[in-house]
């Protein structure tokens, strides 16, 4: 009886050690932060002040879209990193850290957001944070590291070889929208947004095997997957209209369309719909098909569909998954208020969540 009495009490004590007890102790995909609109920290009064008549700073319209999550080496509560792009004026920090408080710093400090992008040494715009195909023999080994970007214009993706400093774009007609998927209808909201490539997420590491790239546009139902090796080839595609055979598009299609995704270690990939507001999972080794597709937060759960989604290992080997949900379509059509939560942060432990999961 000691030592299963001892047992309970020094898994309640871990539970209790961690700051994101909603994450490791709860049962389902939970709240962990939700803002009205957001508030971020600055050096000094003065700071603010110059901000606010600069118009640096105009609350209503610093929208996050993007959220990564970090817990180093032997950390036991996690760093929170949200981006603000700025589309116009009024986003006084654009990569930030979530403070216990709420408030948002700027990373790496405030000094690299000051001037809104004038200052070459900063930050002007950052759309989306994470680190994509690192391979190695080992945690600390990053030599052999790719980054794949997602770009609007003038061809929709990067690739950046950080070896040897090198990087070239690359095109393909899946990577551009789809016009007939380009009218977005949110929460009664009705506008057009003609977004390429948006969604991306690669298949776990397997060492000795070639590397998937999923990916998407954000106006189209469509999802489509590429070997890393291609993309990893400063020859590969020279037009929209060369290798027809190298990028497969699934036959079956989204109900809605969809915005970010990521996969975790078991190859399960985590999509958000458009209509309705919702969260689903895939897993890459079944048939693409709304069949296969399994609900795991649907309306009320979710604000309004997520734009932010990662997956993230936690210190005691369990995978979470990170959403950031917003009423940014608000911003868009110029309606966003502050008489509601127009913000929120939430995350869940993968398996309790694929447990409850419900077939679409």
């Amino acid at each position: 009886m000691t030592i299963k009495t001892n047992k309970f009490f020094l898994l309640s004590l871990l539970c209790l050690t961690f700051l994101w007890t909603l994450v490791i102790c709860q049962n389902s995909l939970n709240i962990i932060r939700e803002w009205v609109q957001l508030e971020f920290v600055y050096p000094n009064e003065e700071a603010r002040v110059r901000a606010v008549t600069n118009k640096y700073f105009v609350p209503e319209v610093s929208i996050p879209i993007d959220v990564d999550v970090y817990y180093g080496y032997g950390t036991q509560n996690p760093r929170i990193f949200i981006t603000v792009p700025r589309f116009d004026v009024g986003r006084p920090i654009t990569l930030g850290t979530v403070g216990e408080d709420g408030r948002i710093s700027g990373y790496p400090d405030y000094s690299w957001h000051d001037y809104q992008g004038k200052n070459c040494e900063g930050l002007t715009s950052v759309f989306r944070v994470a680190v994509v195909d690192v391979r190695g023999s080992g945690p600390d080994d990053c030599a052999d590291t790719f980054v794949y970007v997602a770009l609007h214009r003038p061809k929709p993706e990067l690739v950046v070889d950080i070896a040897r400093d090198r990087s070239w774009r690359v095109t393909h007609r899946y990577f551009f929208p789809y016009p007939s998927r380009g009218l977005f209808i949110i929460d009664g909201e009705s506008f057009d947004i003609m977004d390429g490539v948006l969604g991306m997420a690669l298949s776990p590491y397997i060492e000795g095997s070639d590397r998937l790239l999923y990916f998407h546009a954000f106006a189209s139902t469509t999802e489509n997957v590429v070997r890393t090796s291609l993309l990893r080839n400063d020859s590969f595609i020279e037009d929209p209209n060369a290798n027809p055979n190298s990028i497969k598009v699934f036959q079956a299609e989204r109900p809605s369309q969809s915005g970010a995704e990521a996969i975790d270690d078991d190859g399960v990939l985590y999509f958000g719909l458009v209509e309705p507001p919702s969260m689903w999972s895939w897993n890459t080794s079944t048939k693409f098909s709304p069949y296969n597709f399994n609900e795991i937060a649907v309306n009320g759960e979710l604000l309004p569909f997520p734009l932010g989604v990662k997956v993230v290992n936690n210190p005691i080997g369990h995978q979470e998954l990170w959403l950031l949900t917003s009423n940014f379509h608000r911003v868009i059509s110029g309606n966003l208020t502050s008489d509601r939560i127009n913000v929120r942060l939430h995350a869940g432990r993968i398996p309790t969540l694929l447990r409850n999961t419900r077939r679409y």
